[in-house]
Parts: structure tokens; sequence; C-alpha cells
């Protein structure tokens, strides 16, 4: 049986959770009658409920869809969101998402003067003092990637440092990165983590890659923490420090860049993804590869400059050049503190 359905936040057209909608057929913008009140949840999503007094009218939108979409979307929703009739200014009652009004707390900013998440949302837009100028961003439609911060790179003991790599180079990265996932994880921000390797089989790897170097210990051969670069050893995984939390997202990637041969440019899509803030190893290979796909696909970059490493300085140098040369032609390029600073609301 079909079903009709009123959203007002996230299942928006062009917002985080509008994929979930794949399948559904959109009626139009509507709004409801002026009785409810809507709050922000942690700038997440709006909570919806409500009122006998007081209550606005609140911008959404219509879809109808199948109870499998349904089903899909009901999965997806964020805690205490459900649904429940919702009044619409044409008179109609129709099935919405609502949020309870016990569940509003302090910390729930009232944006019913706003009476719509989109306004709401682009009011809180967001600067970082940043090269080659200010980045202007929105924090829920923005993730930090952390690309590659794995043992056998990082770590004393590890393949990195077996080929004669200083990986204190490297591991001053790690401190500015793990505040950067701090300041992410407090807004709710999507965090995105990736690690290069391989299936213990190698047959991702081209035989171009095994062959490299010309390496007497390299992919797939075992070195100090496992087998090198094959996923599920030890060396393979992502430091203790930076490790990755339930709802994180790890992208395995068998290439230097994250888009390739990945799901990772779907995952973004499907949360409304539109700016990426990049750190992690190596700024010169795995980074830039990944800021350049992503221009190319779309995506607004900043790679924050202190949360990166390379074992080269003058890599590590150009490699951050490279990215905000000729007026960002890759992307933008700030400190830890300052993106920071943008995402706690306070002067860098």
């Amino acid at each position: 049986m079909a079903k009709t359905l009123f959203v007002n936040g996230t299942l928006m057209r062009g917002l985080a959770l509008h994929g979930n909608l794949a399948g559904a057929e959109f009626l139009g913008e509507f709004r409801t009658k002026p009785v409810y009140r809507i709050h922000s949840i942690h700038d997440i999503h709006p909570g919806m409920y409500r009122v006998e007094q007081g209550g606005v009218a609140v911008a959404g939108e219509m879809y109808c869809m199948s109870d499998e979409t349904w089903a899909r979307v009901e999965a997806g929703e964020p805690p205490h969101l459900y649904c429940g009739p919702v009044e619409l200014e044409d008179g109609r009652v129709v099935d919405g998402i609502l949020y309870p009004q016990k569940e509003i707390t302090a910390a729930h900013t009232d944006i019913s003067g706003f009476g719509d998440w989109r306004a709401y949302m682009a009011s809180r837009t967001k600067t970082i003092e940043a090269e080659p100028y200010a980045l202007s961003f929105t924090p829920a439609t923005t993730a930090l990637v952390i690309i590659d911060m794995q043992r056998d790179f990082l770590e004393p003991g590890g393949f990195g440092e077996m080929l004669g790599n200083d990986v204190s180079l490297l591991r001053g990265a790690i401190a500015p990165c793990k505040a950067l996932l701090e300041a992410a994880r407090a807004r709710g921000m999507l965090v995105v983590h990736t690690r290069e390797g391989h299936s213990p089989d190698l047959g991702d790897c081209p035989p171009t890659k095994l062959a490299r170097g010309q390496l007497q210990t390299g992919i797939g051969d075992v070195g100090p923490m496992g087998r090198i670069l094959v996923r599920g050893q030890a060396g393979h995984d992502i430091i203790p420090e930076l490790y990755p939390i339930a709802g994180e997202p790890v992208i395995d990637k068998p290439g230097k860049g994250a888009f390739y041969a990945t799901d990772f440019e779907a995952r973004l899509r499907n949360r409304g993804i539109k700016t990426l803030i990049v750190c992690g190893v190596t700024t010169e290979v795995c980074v830039n590869t990944t800021v350049r796909e992503a221009n190319d696909r779309g995506f607004e970059c900043l790679v924050v400059s202190d949360a990166t490493g390379s074992y080269f300085p003058e890599f590590q140098r150009m490699g951050l050049e490279m990215i905000k040369a000729q007026g960002g032609i890759f992307g933008w390029v700030a400190s830890s503190a300052a993106v920071v600073a943008a995402l706690e609301g306070r002067p860098a």
C-alpha cells in the first residue's frame, strides 16, 4: 500500500538522508498549520512537535512511497523521531515525521522563528580562515576524512620505518588529527576513515603495484606487523589514537585515492555531503590523490596542514602548495586550530 509522508528535515531534497527516499514520488512543497514548534537537535536534524499555543507553520516536502521505501526511511531515522499525524495548512491530515516534546532539552535550539530547516541551516554557515582565502561551509553537509592513519605507516617498527623512513615526521599529525576528530564528533559530523590495502589473495592489487620499487619485502609479504598492506593484518589497521567508533565508516581502498574502486562517493552523496575536511598521510600521495578525485566530482576540499604528513619535508611543503595554488585549484589549506575554532564557533 502506498504511503504519503510529510518530511521537514534531512529527508528533503539535497539533504543528508534524502537518499533513503530513492524511488519515492515527490508531490511538492507544503506547509503545516501554525500549530507546531521546531527545534534543532544538535544541528543534525530538526525535531517538530505540536503545541496548543504559540505554534508556527513549518515548511516541508511531501512524498508518496511504497512500503519497502518507507521501511528503509524508518530504519534510517535518527533516535526518537517517529511517524505521526501532521496537519497541513490546506486542512489535510497526513503522516509526518515528528519528535517527542518531552525529549527537547535546553541544548536543542528553538528554531521556530525560521519555520524551515533549510533556512535555519543556511544561517549556520561557518567560515574557516584558510589559504588562498576563507572557506564557508555548513557542518551538516561537511565530512571529516582521515586518510590512511595506519599502524604500518606511523608506528615505530612498522613497514614505513622498515623502508628507512622517519615515522616521527608522520606521527606529528596524530595530535592535530585527534583534535579535529573530537571536534567533528562533538558537532555530529560525518567522519570517514580510509585504509590502503588489499584482499588476502592480492586479487585487487595490480601486478605493476606489486613489482614497483623492487622491494625485497613488499605488498603481501610478511612484515613486522603481519602481511604488508593486507586487510585484516595488524599493520593494516588504524592507529589506536584515532580508532573509529560505531557509525564511522571505514573505506578500504586498493589504490591511492579514496574514490577508486570503493563506495566512498555513494556514501557522501547519500548523506548530502558537499565539503570535505581532509587530513592524514601521506600528503603528496593519498591525500593529494583523494583531493584531486574529489575536486573532479564537485566536492569542496580543505586540507589541514598540520594534520597531514610526509616522510619527506619538501614533499609535505609542495603537496600543500599544489592544493592551494592558482586561487585554490584543488582546494583550501588551513591549520587544525583554524578548523577546530570554526567548528566550535570561536575566533581562530
